[in-house]
C-alpha cells in the first residue's frame, strides 16, 4: 500500500512538472512573440530614421573634401582658373543641401550643434571664394588671395568627427567594419586630410605641412590594406587598387614638393610639376560607396526575413 501510494505521489509530481513546463513554454513562446513583434517593427524604423543620416555622414565628408569643397578651393586658389571656381561653388550647394536635409531627420544635441558648426564654417568658405574671385581680378597673387580668404576650420572639422561617432555608434553591425574604414579613409584623405595639407604645403611652402600630409597618407595606405582583408566584391578589388595607384602617385610627389620647397622655388611652379589625376580614385570612392550601401541594403533585408520567420514560427507554437 506504501509503495502504491508513494507510486502514486511520484507521478503526480511528475504531472504537476510537465504541466508548469507546458505552461512555462507557452509564457516563454509569449515573450518571445511578443519581443520579435518589437524589435520588427524598431527595425523598421531604425531603417527610415539612420539609413538617410548614415549616407549624409559620409556624402558631407566627399562634398567638402577629397575631390569636395576644400580640393577644389586649393586647387582655384594655386591656379585662378574658372573651372575649380564653378567646381568648389558646385560642391558647396551639395554641401548645404546635404546639412539642411540632415537637419530635417531630427537628431541628438550633439548632431545638432555639428551640423551648426559646419555650415557656419562652409558659409565663410563661400563668401571667401566670391572675394578670391574679386581679388584674381584685381591681378593678386596665390600667396595673397589665400591670406586673404583664410578660414579657421577647427570647429567644422570636429563637427565632421562628431557626425562620423554618432554615425558609427548607429551602423549596422554586419556592415560596422567596411562603413569605418571608408569613413575612416575619407578623413584621412579630405577636410584636414591629406589633401587639404598638401596643398597648403604646395601654396604656403610648409614644410610641415607636408610632414602632416605625408603622415595624413600613410595612414590612409593603412586603411587601404585593412580594408582589402575584408570580404570584396570584384568591383570593390578594383577601386581599392584604382585608389591605391592614385596614393602612390601622391606619395611619390611628396618628396617632389620638399626637394622644391627647400629650394625656393614658387608655388605655381610647384603645383604644375606635381598634378596627379584623382579621377580613378574618385571613381573608386564612390564604388566603395556604392558597394556599402548595397550590403547593407542585403543585410538588413537578411534580418526582417528572419525575424518575419520567427514570428510566423511562434505563430505555428500558438496552434499547437
Amino acid at each position: 500500500m506504501f509503495n502504491h501510494l508513494k507510486l502514486k505521489t511520484i507521478s503526480f509530481i511528475f504531472s504537476v512538472s510537465f504541466a508548469l513546463l507546458g505552461l512555462l513554454g507557452i509564457v516563454n513562446l509569449i515573450v518571445i512573440d511578443a519581443n520579435v513583434s518589437i524589435v520588427r517593427d524598431s527595425w523598421k524604423i531604425y531603417q527610415i530614421d539612420r539609413s538617410d543620416k548614415t549616407k549624409l555622414t559620409a556624402s558631407l565628408q566627399a562634398e567638402l573634401g577629397y575631390g569636395g569643397v576644400i580640393h577644389h578651393f586649393k586647387n582655384y586658389i594655386l591656379r585662378a582658373e574658372n573651372k575649380y571656381f564653378e567646381a568648389a561653388n558646385g560642391k558647396l550647394i551639395e554641401a548645404h543641401a546635404s546639412i539642411n536635409y540632415f537637419y530635417t531627420l531630427g537628431g541628438s544635441a550633439n548632431e545638432a550643434a555639428a551640423l551648426t558648426d559646419i555650415k557656419n564654417t562652409f558659409v565663410r568658405y563661400q563668401k571667401q571664394l566670391n572675394l578670391a574671385k574679386k581679388a584674381f581680378a584685381q591681378g593678386q597673387t596665390p600667396q595673397q588671395v589665400d591670406k586673404l580668404v583664410y578660414v579657421s576650420d577647427q570647429l567644422a572639422v570636429q563637427g565632421l568627427e562628431t557626425l562620423n561617432k554618432e554615425q558609427i555608434k548607429a551602423n549596422l553591425e554586419q556592415d560596422k567594419s567596411k562603413y569605418r574604414l571608408l569613413v575612416r579613409l575619407r578623413a584621412n584623405m579630405g577636410y584636414d586630410g591629406f589633401i587639404h595639407h598638401f596643398k597648403n604645403a604646395v601654396l604656403r611652402s610648409n614644410i610641415d605641412k607636408l610632414n602632416t600630409a605625408k603622415a595624413k597618407l600613410a595612414a590612409s595606405f593603412s586603411l587601404l590594406a585593412e580594408y582589402g582583408k575584408l570580404v570584396l566584391s570584384p568591383a570593390e578589388k578594383n577601386a581599392l587598387e584604382n585608389i591605391e595607384k592614385t596614393f602612390s602617385a601622391y606619395r611619390e610627389e611628396i618628396e617632389t614638393v620638399r626637394a622644391l620647397t627647400l629650394n625656393k622655388v614658387l608655388p605655381s611652379v610647384i603645383d604644375k610639376q606635381v598634378q596627379v589625376d584623382d579621377t580613378p580614385a574618385l571613381n573608386g570612392f564612390l564604388t566603395l560607396d556604392q558597394e556599402v550601401f548595397k550590403l547593407t541594403q542585403t543585410r538588413s533585408k537578411e534580418v526582417y526575413e528572419l525575424l518575419e520567420f520567427l514570428n510566423q514560427l511562434v505563430g505555428w507554437f500558438d496552434l499547437l
